[in-house]
């Protein structure tokens, strides 16, 4: 009985399988020793040296490489070499071959034993038939004349496949059987054929080999042997489908993990392969050592719904060199890898398996063709490019369509389900025009659907990362979690972007990014923009939040830039929704003034489209009048907004800009939009001029955010809280204290604070603090009611007032875990009021609240109350006797409809009215 071994071999072959042993597509230089490749030796003969030959062979289906071949003669040098023994089932050597000449007969190739390479348990033979030659087998020459041979006559100089099989039986010791098979058809059979050409064919004067485990190819009879030339080899226990499947190696000789040379030289070598068939099971390349390329690689295989990942072996940090690019039109023009119409390809640049690290480089060379690393052509489907560094040693200077990753879609189909994550692109010395760049089709259209560009480190010079055709029906695509690390314009003519959305459509996000710097060195006097929009689709749903955006803009040239906003609407899609949530944007004081406008935001949406802006943080440093936090180009309100804060710094900037006029404060922006009554103006405290982030807990805008149902976290991951802050960072904890009211009065030679709060969530107390000539001091301390969702009311009087003409005060709530927050601040006059006077409310327009401020020189029976515009008495809001002094009445409007209202106070023989406007 024969030992029974399991098998399981992972060494390459174009199958690619388990079951495949041995591969040997002679990928080599023409000219090349067979003896000066890996692996081969020889074992006799000394003249007409087996060499590489100049032309491989092919035959339609047979998996192969277009590469090149060996040639043999009759008679000069064998060479043999070791694979993998199989010691049961079936071994299948399968190889390309055409015969030029045959003689009497003699055997070609032969495989042995892995104990004795010399003791031939396979031979295959050729000889001379009619015009043609015959094929036949042997174990070992015990055949009258060499050989059991075939009788169909095949034709010289024609390709056929040809398959050698050798089944180990385990009847005796003598019952193996060996068959050879001639492929005639057009194509290579995806299933053995029923019937050999020769066989099956035994010998029960040998016994059977134990195993099989080397290969010889032999030029052994001057007057017997054929002259041929041989190509495709391989060894494998199945039959070879045509497909691949497995674990393979790209790199140099002798970096093949646990030693060995790996299957390919390099990337083309590979891809050339791959293209020869299809997937039939999940295939992996590891990269083993740097690699120069000297053409460009063009993916086609068919995946066959299978996965095709490209990534570095372990423990390996390789650079592969891209050059050879051409600027032939096609998937590879101007490119060092294309990717034609390929689904469900990874490219993973990390040595570890699900890990982060950025180990792979793919550094394009090529100076004069090559401006694209990676091109995804038509139809890419399922696509991954991750963990990778993608950089030019020499870019196109001429070209501005240089790009990292351009995925170039087509009328015939453009990608879907696209991935590309924690890749840097570009760096600060070469810079590409677009770091990722995805379009679709304009024939059509075809749009690129399900994109994510998430989490990467980009830097650009026109456009770091561009959408065109992207995004249709409910499919969600995403800019997210970026650093645009830098986009600096150095050749005239191109209006420079961040990130451009155009002709976009679906739903789209784009959040959690990071953009800081911005360089134009040219003499364009063209605008540039953080986040710019062009041609949005009918019902496009667009989501911008969590952003950091500005800090560092500059036009460093000699032209002078029209507009530069940091968020840019130049479209007005409509049936559209588009949200502008929890971002901070700041525009420094760039040192140029353009010409136009310098915004934080620019916007005209349709009047059928929803525009939503909330808790953001919009800054512009500029002192110029041309400087705004926004600037809705319209002329009739076509958005809403609210829980934002303005603030700019000079004196000569401006609010807004609404219906064609500057918009100076925030009560003027509010009163001309009808919008923002919750919003502020405040310097919201950030911790430098880049790092966007609070710098205290301290900040006027925390908790002045009002919550978003799909937006739980910030930039940083950490929950929002409830209310949350303005802008893209949160402070960590939960806000105690939701304080509804905080008034001060001036009476009787004292100050009377009064507040109230909604709820209290652990809740230790208020500490009560008075400013006083720009510093603020702790004057009091009042207990809190820990946790509670009822309304309470808090008193505390400053008897001990300073002798100042005015007096601050806030209110420092501390939690029971030592966390504490700030309220707004407070200002009361400590001198006697001189007239009556009733104030405007603040704000205005206002939504819910609103504080309605009044004076009384003498003590007086005082009424203060709201009516509706037809007369209607709404609510009395005080009606008692007070002393003289300044007062402060907080008016809630919750329960009222929108519109105007009156209030009117009532003082002694003192009567006055004013309006305010509600707007929910």
């Amino acid at each position: 009985m024969k030992r029974f071994i399991l098998f399981f071999a992972l060494l390459f072959s174009t199958q690619f399988l388990a079951q495949s042993v041995f591969f040997e597509s002679f990928s080599y230089d023409a000219g090349t020793l067979l003896t000066g490749t890996p692996g081969y030796t020889v074992s006799s003969g000394t003249s007409n040296v087996l060499t590489v030959g100049a032309s491989g062979l092919t035959f339609p289906n047979y998996p192969g490489v277009a590469g090149n071949a060996l040639p043999m003669v009759s008679t000069g040098e064998d060479v043999y070499k070791a694979y993998t023994p199989v010691s049961s089932g079936s071994v299948y050597l399968s190889f390309l071959l055409n015969v030029s000449a045959a003689q009497t007969g003699d055997y070609f190739i032969a495989l042995s034993q892995s104990t004795s390479q010399t003791n031939y348990y396979a031979r295959l033979h050729i000889k001379a038939s009619g015009a043609g030659y015959v094929m036949g087998i042997s174990k070992n020459n015990e055949v009258s004349g060499g050989a059991l041979y075939g009788t169909s006559e095949l034709v010289f100089n024609q390709t056929y496949p040809i398959v050698v099989k050798y089944t180990f039986n385990t009847v005796d010791a003598t019952d193996d059987a060996i068959s050879v098979y001639v492929i005639k058809d057009a194509t290579w059979p995806e299933v053995e054929p029923a019937t050999p050409e020769v066989g099956p064919y035994t010998y029960a004067a040998k016994a059977d080999a134990a195993d099989l485990g080397y290969i010889t190819y032999r030029q052994g009879g001057s007057s017997s042997g054929p002259t041929l030339t041989i190509d495709e080899i391989r060894i494998r226990t199945n039959w070879l489908e045509n497909g691949l499947a497995g674990t393979f190696y790209i790199g140099a000789p002798g970096t093949k993990p646990g030693g060995g040379d790996p299957n390919f030289a390099t990337l083309k070598a590979a891809v050339d392969s791959l293209n020869k068939s299809k997937l039939i099971g999940n295939c992996t390349f590891y990269i083993t050592s740097d690699i120069t390329e000297t053409s460009y690689s063009n993916i086609t295989v068919n995946t066959n719904g299978n996965t095709l990942t490209f990534k570095p072996a372990p423990g390996v940090a390789p650079t592969i060199s891209l050059a050879g690019c051409v600027s032939t039109s096609g998937s590879y023009q101007y490119s060092g890898i294309g990717v034609n119409a390929v689904s469900r390809l990874v490219i993973d640049g990390s040595n570890t398996e699900g890990g982060t690290t950025k180990d792979l480089t793919l550094k394009m060379t090529d100076g004069t063709n090559g401006r694209i690393i990676i091109t995804l052509y038509g139809n890419c489907d399922n696509v991954t490019i991750k963990n990778s560094n993608l950089i030019w040693q020499a870019p196109m200077s001429s070209a501005n369509t240089s790009s990292g990753i351009y995925a170039n879609g087509q009328s015939s189909g453009a990608v879907d389900n696209l991935l590309i994550e924690n890749n840097s692109i570009g760096d600060t010395t070469n810079i590409p025009y677009y770091c990722v760049r995805i379009t679709g089709g304009s024939t059509g259209p075809v749009f690129c659907t399900n994109v994510s560009v998430k989490n990467n480190i980009v830097n650009a010079q026109m456009r770091a990362i561009y959408f065109y055709y992207v995004g249709s029906g409910t499919t969600t695509s995403e800019i997210h979690g970026n650093t645009i690390a830098n986009v600096s314009k150095t050749i005239s003519g191109y209006v420079v972007w961040g990130i451009l959305l155009n002709t976009y459509g679906g739903i789209i996000n784009i959040c959690d990014n990071y953009l800081n710097k911005m360089r134009d060195y040219t003499t364009d006097a063209q605008g540039f923009y953080a986040i710019g929009t062009l041609g949005g689709q009918s019902g496009v749903n667009l989501n911008i939040y969590n952003n950091f955006l500005g800090g560092d803009f500059q036009h460093l040239g000699t032209g002078t830039p029209t507009n530069v906003d940091i968020i840019s609407f130049q479209d007005a899609a409509k049936n559209a929704s588009i949200k502008i949530y929890y971002n901070t944007i700041v525009f420094n004081a760039m040192t140029k003034t353009p010409t136009g406008r310098m915004t934080c935001l620019s916007f005209n949406p349709d009047t059928t489209t929803t525009f939503d802006i909330k808790n953001n943080i919009f800054v512009n440093l500029k002192d110029a009048a041309v400087a705004r936090a926004i600037h809705f180009g319209g002329t009739k309100t076509t958005f809403t907004a609210d829980n934002n804060d303005y603030y700019v710094a000079g004196p000569t900037a401006t609010i807004g800009y609404y219906n064609l006029l500057t918009q100076t404060t925030l009560a003027d922006w509010q009163l001309a939009s009808g919008q923002d009554a919750n919003s502020i103006s405040v310097d919201p405290g950030l911790v430098s001029a880049t790092d966007f982030h609070l710098a205290s807990n301290t900040s006027p805008v925390i908790g002045k955010g009002v919550a978003i149902d799909f937006i739980s976290k910030d930039i940083d991951g950490q929950d929002r809280d409830n209310p949350s802050e303005i802008g893209a960072d949160e402070l960590p904890g939960v806000v105690p204290v939701e304080l509804v009211a905080f008034n001060a009065k001036f009476a009787e030679n004292a100050v009377t604070l009064n507040w109230k709060t909604a709820t209290e969530t652990n809740n230790k107390g208020f500490q009560v603090e008075r400013k006083v000539n720009n510093s603020w001091e702790s004057i009091g301390y009042v207990n809190g009611n820990g946790s509670t969702s009822e309304v309470t009311s808090y008193t505390f009087i400053d008897s001990k007032l300073p002798f100042v003409a005015t007096v601050s005060y806030r209110l420092k709530q501390i939690d029971l875990d030592g966390t504490y927050s700030y309220s707004q601040v407070v200002e009361v006059s400590l001198q006697q009021p001189t007239k009556y006077e009733l104030s405007q409310n603040y704000p205005n327009p206002f939504n819910p609240s609103t504080k309605i401020s009044y004076t009384i020189p003498v003590d007086s029976r005082v009424t203060l109350q709201i009516f509706s515009v037809t007369g209607e008495l709404v609510r009395d809001l005080v009606n008692t006797n007070q002393s003289a002094g300044s007062y402060v009445v907080d008016f809630d409007a919750s329960d009222l409809a929108n519109g105007t209202y009156i209030y009117r106070i009532t003082a002694g023989t003192f009567v006055q009215a004013r309006k305010m406007l509600l707007i929910k």
